[in-house]
């Protein structure tokens, strides 16, 4: 019988406080250690390295892996008494998360924990994130990128769309075992023929039915943790770094974390990066945009276009953010508006990162503008993008030239070895395309 998710958290600290409370009614020299994968230690270090007061949180999350039948992680131990905390790559799963997110609700040391492609996934993400919350869990940097912790909001779309299906399935399945009713029992007695094309098709809707049936009960029972990052956003008054990336996350997850209280969070950098976010969201990321304290927002290598220009062109007067990183989105010409943005309002951002955009034309004449003009932005990068045809390139290298106000990087911008030459020495950033951008 598995345990609800609920009611996990309270269980192993039951488990945890009994299992405290039996090494304290012990006698010292039959103190548990041995249960505990101790035996190595010696006493005076034992004493030093877990104090009975258990600031590390080390025997909680003994306990808890006791409770949840789980190896203790090595890496994790081996870390637990230092402020960073690295498991990336540790592979730990949803239930090692789960007694990391018990030991958090003791320790008084991490403050730094990276689980990047842990696949603790949405249902092990919860538990970290509710840990993180907690306001004497000093944890001040998140970084969960890699963990498919918007699998459980996808499915959980997915299902809704498969609803009508279904229904329409259901439909058909029942006027089909109405059809083979009325055939009587006379009919139904010559199986030993082949089956008409008509029951093989009955039979294949009904299987469709069931089996729909199935991955929806399975969706339904998914751990969104949608709710789970704005209630961290709400609660925290610690946090600084949140990392969310690589984690398939949806308009959906963003709609409900856009929501949240950015405004009272103490966050500094905030990364959405490799996700599946779309225009359909440029309103939730607005919200976080013009509420958060965050001076870094990564926000690279989704799927936004016209809209969320829209909206961001808007936001840009309102963001507190310094640096802004829209690599790999596929804005095209879109940002045309935005740099427009930049050259007419005060803002606060210093730093803008269109990489691999596919920015044209119109892009490399409002650029043009922006880097002679007077303008917040200290820094833009532009590498691997075409700028439009040979004369937009021409009047953006005569502009920055003249001398330009604004530092640009354009590496992998088809630039002629005349045009590379007269940029030597003056405010622009050349050569190969990005490294990161041909892996």
């Amino acid at each position: 019988m598995q345990t609800n998710e609920a009611d996990l958290g309270s269980e192993i600290s039951e488990h945890t406080e009994a299992t405290s409370q039996i090494e304290s009614d012990s006698e010292p020299e039959e103190a548990s250690e041995f249960e505990f994968g101790l035996s190595d230690i010696d006493d005076d270090e034992q004493i030093e390295t877990h104090p009975s007061s258990d600031n590390s949180g080390n025997l909680a999350y003994l306990a808890a892996c006791e409770y949840l039948d789980v190896i203790p992680s090595s890496n994790f131990l081996a870390q637990i008494n230092q402020a960073k905390v690295s498991l990336r790559h540790d592979r730990i799963g949803p239930k090692g998360a789960h007694a990391i997110a018990e030991c958090l609700r003791f320790s008084e040391i991490i403050k730094d924990l990276e689980l990047s492609q842990c696949n603790i996934r949405a249902e092990g993400a919860v538990s970290i994130f509710d840990a993180a919350k907690l306001s004497n869990a000093p944890v001040e940097h998140l970084r969960l990128s890699g963990n498919s912790i918007g699998e459980g909001e996808f499915l959980t779309r997915v299902s809704a769309d498969m609803a009508g299906k279904l229904a329409e399935l259901r439909d058909q399945s029942k006027k089909a075992a109405k059809r083979r009713q009325m055939r009587g029992k006379k009919e139904k007695q010559k199986k030993k023929e082949e089956p008409t094309e008509e029951e093989l098709e009955e039979r294949r809707v009904q299987q469709e039915w069931e089996d729909g049936l199935a991955r929806l009960d399975v969706y339904q029972r998914s751990s969104p943790a949608s709710e789970a990052v704005a209630a961290l956003i709400n609660g925290t008054v610690s946090l600084k770094t949140l990392d969310l990336s690589h984690n398939m996350l949806t308009d959906t997850f963003m709609d409900v974390v856009g929501l949240a209280s950015w405004d009272a969070a103490p966050l500094e950098t905030v990364s959405f990066a490799h996700n599946k976010l779309t225009d359909g969201c440029a309103e939730s990321v607005g919200r976080v945009l013009t509420m958060s304290s965050a001076e870094t927002m990564d926000l690279s290598f989704n799927r936004f276009g016209a809209a969320f220009v829209t909206m961001l062109a808007e936001a840009v007067s309102q963001s507190s953010a310094k640096k802004l990183i829209l690599r790999g989105n596929a804005l095209k010409d879109n940002a045309a508006a935005l740099l427009t943005a930049f050259n007419s309002r005060q803002t606060f951002i210093e730093a803008l990162d269109l990489t691999s955009c596919g920015l044209g034309p119109k892009s490399a004449q409002e650029l043009a503008k922006l880097v002679a003009g007077s303008t917040s932005l200290n820094e833009i990068i532009v590498d691997d993008n075409t700028l439009g045809t040979a004369d937009d390139r021409e009047t953006l290298v005569a502009a920055l030239e003249t001398g330009a106000v604004v530092k640009v990087s354009m590496r992998g911008v088809p630039l002629t070895a005349e045009q590379k030459e007269r940029l030597k020495g003056k405010n622009v950033v050349l050569g190969d395309r990005p490294l990161y951008m041909k892996l």
